[in-house]
């Protein structure tokens, strides 16, 4: 059996030829949700179908122009810890009160080239290609239902012309609709106005690949999306603090530059997390008081015990550390009663200089400042100077 006889053959008569001419079977490729007849014009040398694993995020809240409500994003994928972040970011943003989406371009273009005698005869056929775009949308009509030609523009390079024709695809993608199309009014061009030849693409559009133009018109669906995060909520449902986010983002934007990239965009859906799971970050932050367990969900009484001073919020999660400007480099304070516990057992600040020096007091437990200063509160030498011993000081008065 030839390459040839297959290419009109039954999905099962290629499975067969493929094992025939490798020793490997696709039967487990037979097992397809749909038939045959369903994907014709779709894909060529049909053999079967393949299972993907199948993942569910969100709700995520949006507030848009079209959508408002909360959807679920499916994920088929087989990289792990992908949707459980994207599943951490929606649940942020739902929690913030939703994204705000606003539609601000809906087109698609493709640029063909065509060649022409000189410089001047290329300008010609510009000024006739925009004189003549109301014909032009007509040619377009006439080899697709849900294509519309919208703009032209055209740009002349030496005796070449670059025309970009722009086209709203409705909810398609469109990619086909608009090269059928495109090639429609080409063709109608050259016997119209006379032209040597034409190339239907010339890089131009940049059609999957990084290229400035598509920094600065729409391709496709251009959105704008803007929301506000919470520091609480960052912290809760993102595993960093606001100030820690920030400065990735600033390192992202240096690396991107550094390494000459397309857009200063950080991608967050794949970065490190700091704990497992929220529940396991919520508990080290949170006490549990005598009446009670305080959660993100049941405000509770909590204290902040930096170095500038007790203060006391009962707002809940959300409120503590924004109420406390402990310093300027410091992420937000936590409760004291939620701090990791320390070593119970006394130990000496420094070693004593001589035999009359006695030892510093115990470290306390929920001290802040000595997360701080690496001393306690209760040390002497944070209040007062080492006093010296009596030997030391006989010996100068002396001298």
């Amino acid at each position: 059996m030839t390459t040839l006889q297959i290419l009109g053959a039954k999905p099962e008569t290629r499975r067969a030829w493929l094992e025939h001419n490798t020793g490997h079977s696709l039967e487990a490729a037979a097992d397809a949700a749909f038939a045959p007849e369903e994907v014709r014009g779709k894909i060529e040398n049909l053999v079967g179908a393949v299972h993907v694993p199948l993942g569910i995020a969100g709700p995520i809240r949006v507030n848009g122009d079209h959508a408002q409500g909360s959807y679920y994003v499916p994920f088929a994928t087989t990289d792990g810890t992908l949707v459980s972040t994207y599943q951490a970011g929606m649940r942020a943003i739902t929690e913030a009160g939703g994204a705000n989406a606003h539609l601000l371009g809906d087109s698609l273009d493709i640029t063909p080239c065509f060649m022409l005698a000189s410089a001047r005869d290329a300008i010609v056929f510009s000024r006739w290609l925009s004189d003549h775009l109301e014909e032009l949308k007509e040619v377009a009509a006439e080899s697709t239902a849900h294509g519309r030609l919208v703009e032209l523009h055209t740009h002349v390079f030496g005796r070449r012309l670059f025309a970009r024709f722009v086209f709203t695809t409705g909810d398609a993608m469109g990619m086909n609709m608009v090269n059928l199309a495109v090639d429609q009014i080409c063709r109608y061009a050259i016997r119209t106005a006379g032209c040597e030849r034409y190339y239907l693409r010339c890089n131009y559009s940049s059609d999957k690949k990084p290229a400035a133009i598509n920094l600065f018109r729409p391709y496709g669906k251009e959105v704008a999306i803007d929301l506000t995060l919470p520091g609480g909520v960052v912290e809760t449902y993102l595993g960093v603090s606001a100030r820690d986010l920030l400065e990735f983002i600033a390192t992202g934007r240096l690396g991107a530059m550094q390494a000459g990239a397309l857009g200063m965009n950080a991608h967050f859906a794949t970065g490190s997390r700091r704990s497992s799971s929220p529940a396991a970050r919520t508990s080290r932050r949170w006490s549990t008081p005598a009446s009670g367990s305080a959660t993100p969900s049941s405000p509770a009484r909590t204290t902040c015990t930096c170095s500038r001073g007790s203060r006391t919020s009962s707002s809940g999660p959300s409120a503590v550390g924004p109420t406390c400007q402990r310093n300027a480099n410091a992420s937000p304070c936590l409760t004291a009663a939620a701090r990791a516990p320390r070593r119970s057992s006394p130990r000496s600040s420094r070693p004593p200089s001589s035999a009359a020096s006695s030892p510093s007091p115990p470290r306390s437990p929920t001290d802040a400042s000595s997360k701080h200063t690496g001393k306690t509160a209760n040390d002497t030498s944070l209040r007062q100077p080492r006093r010296q011993p009596a030997a030391e000081r006989q010996e100068r008065s002396t001298t």
